[in-house]
């Protein structure tokens, strides 16, 4: 059988007896710790990170690596964030109801924290609103056993996680407690 193998991947069997006693190569040995380092922060982010905020967190963590090999480890490793679920249309936008003034028109950047504060009763996509509710859905659930399981799971995605640890696009790929401990220094300052 070896000699078929080598025979059909043109190499002799002294050169294959070689390569399997050859130890794993540098880029080998930097794979096994970054897939490592890799699961920590997907664990840490509770399984919902992607490759971009998995690559972000490498990188804060002194790590120099293309996102690329980022892709490359968590695919090998079977690592996938869960999914956002298309957008269905489910409200009527053709009535004659009175509408409520958009205040904030799409101007989302704050000059300090809590300067921009915004909601969403309706299933119309507006704002950054918007955006948490299908990041809620997404990453946390949209059904729950009871009310008491709801509160739980949802103080504690919102205050402990989304708040507190999960980054964000628009604020940098930092999370609102780090984006706001900043604004607030260099207010200091």
């Amino acid at each position: 059988m070896v000699t078929t193998l080598c025979r059909v991947l043109r190499v002799t069997r002294s050169e294959f007896y070689a390569w399997c006693v050859r130890p794993p190569s540098s880029h080998a040995h930097t794979d096994t710790r970054l897939r490592a380092q890799v699961r920590t922060y997907f664990e840490a982010s509770r399984r919902r990170y992607g490759s971009p905020r998995i690559h972000r967190d490498l990188d804060e963590a002194g790590e120099r690596v293309s996102r690329k090999r980022v892709v490359r480890l968590m695919q090998e490793e079977g690592l996938v964030a869960r999914a956002r679920k298309r957008f269905t249309r489910t409200t009527m936008s053709d009535h004659d109801q009175p509408v409520a003034a958009n205040l904030l028109d799409r101007q989302f950047a704050a000059e300090r924290p809590n300067q921009r504060w915004v909601d969403d009763t309706t299933e119309f996509v507006i704002a950054v609103m918007e955006s948490f509710f299908a990041t809620v859905k997404t990453e946390e659930a949209e059904h729950f056993e009871s009310c008491g399981d709801a509160k739980m799971a949802l103080f504690d995605f919102i205050e402990m996680f989304y708040n507190q640890q999960r980054r964000h696009s628009t604020l940098g790929q930092i999370s609102p407690a780090a984006f706001e401990r900043r604004a607030l220094a260099t207010q200091a300052a």
